[in-house]
């Protein structure tokens, strides 16, 4: 009955230690993910703004030509 305990607590111990790097290693991997995504949404968003102020002026000179 020892033995089957014995195998039983080796078994397990290296079922923790598996999950326990996995569990890590997919910490990680979803913290650089996030970093990732963030830059790129600063990005999206640097362009959004660029092409907004240039929407803006595009309508303004459209404006201003029809007028005259």
């Amino acid at each position: 009955m020892s033995i089957l305990y014995d195998a039983t607590c080796v078994v397990g111990i290296i079922f923790m230690l598996t999950f326990m790097f996995v569990g890590i290693w997919l910490f990680i991997i979803a913290l650089k993910s996030f970093q990732q995504l963030r830059y790129k949404n600063y990005i999206l968003e640097k362009i959004y703004q660029k092409l907004d102020i240039l929407a803006k002026k595009v309508t303004e000179f459209d404006s201003i030509n029809n007028i005259k």
